[in-house]
């Protein structure tokens, strides 16, 4: 198959997309035409700024002739209307944004077609970065399945006056990416028990503890309203890792104790850390992990199998949407 530039249809013109087309551009896309709504004025934009040209509404650019693949990054709403109506319209390769829908009900369907399942890349980009690759390569060599975990995810957009749609929302949409990054690295996740707090203003925090399909253990705080940032700690023995931020990888080889002295009556351990990590340089020049499914899209457009994929699938989609789910549901 050629490598020369693959033409790409876009549909949704939100913040996010710029992200997209500058990663697409680069892994090979030649960004053909864009649409969204009919008469949104941020298509025109998007559109000018591309070169590409505008299309009336969506439909029109599924039906848009010589495309090799479909971008379809609209809002989450009606993200499973469009994507099943492309998949059954078209037998091109696509890449949708994440969670594509709030239910994964709706999701099972898609999941369960083989012919739509192998050709659906879903953007859950942490999957591609640079630290999520160091973190995985530490897991395979200390024993995944002698692992232990833990994840902190902290919901800062929620506010106690905001609907409890929009609240149980914010843990499908937002949430939802960690979740999925530690089924990534650990396989499906089991959830065996499940705390909270909740006060006057509805849910505050939740406590997981997870089996994953690997053997390995778990837990993760959901905290809402709280201003801090994720992270997720990895224990081995005799080694630990940490992805904080999840940007960033660092490993522990041992612990320096340091006693109490007259100046500083504190005891206090000291990690000693092991090989020093770098950011990959294209987490540096893109938004992390955008090219990496980029690429991934173009073997796909190239007619090509994608050796050793790290995009989401559809049925990965489904299941991180039913384990948030699972952690909505849970008594407290």
């Amino acid at each position: 198959m050629s490598d020369t530039a693959k033409r790409l249809g876009v549909i949704g013109s939100g913040s996010i997309v710029p992200f997209h087309l500058d990663a697409l551009k680069a892994a090979g896309f030649e960004i053909a035409t864009i649409g969204s709504r009919a008469g949104s004025e941020k298509t025109v934009a998007v559109a000018e700024r591309y070169s590409a040209t505008v299309a009336h509404d969506w439909k029109a650019v599924i039906e848009t002739p010589g495309l090799d693949a479909l971008l379809i990054a609209p809002e989450t709403s009606v993200t499973t209307e469009i994507l099943t109506y492309a998949l059954d319209h078209t037998d091109l390769p696509i890449l949708v944004e994440k969670p594509i829908s709030y239910s994964s009900a709706d999701l099972d369907s898609l999941a369960n077609n083989p012919s739509f399942a192998s050709r659906v890349l879903v953007g859950y980009n942490r999957r591609q970065y640079s630290s999520t690759a160091a973190a995985a390569a530490f897991l395979e060599a200390q024993g995944v399945s002698r692992a232990t975990f833990h994840a902190s995810i902290p919901e800062a957009s929620w506010d106690p006056a905001m609907s409890d749609d929009r609240k149980r929302g914010i843990l499908l949409a937002n949430s939802v990416h960690v979740l999925d990054l530690l089924q990534h690295l650990f396989g499906e996740l089991q959830i065996v028990g499940v705390s909270g707090v909740q006060n006057e203003t509805g849910l505050v925090s939740r406590a997981v503890s997870f089996r994953s399909a690997s053997g390995a253990v778990g837990t993760s705080i959901i905290t809402f309203g709280s201003p801090s940032g994720y992270f997720i700690d990895l224990h081995t023995p005799g080694k630990s890792a940490s992805l904080k931020p999840i940007e960033f990888f660092n490993e522990y080889v041992a612990v320096q104790v340091i006693d109490p002295t007259p100046e500083v009556p504190l005891r206090h351990y000291v990690p000693t850390r092991g090989a020093e990590f770098k950011l990959s340089q294209d987490d540096l020049d893109f938004k992390p992990g955008f090219l990496g499914q980029s690429r991934e899209l173009f073997e796909l457009a190239s007619g090509r199998e994608i050796v050793a994929r790290r995009s989401a699938s559809l049925a990965d989609a489904a299941r991180v949407l039913r384990l948030a789910e699972q952690l909505l549901a849970a008594d407290l």
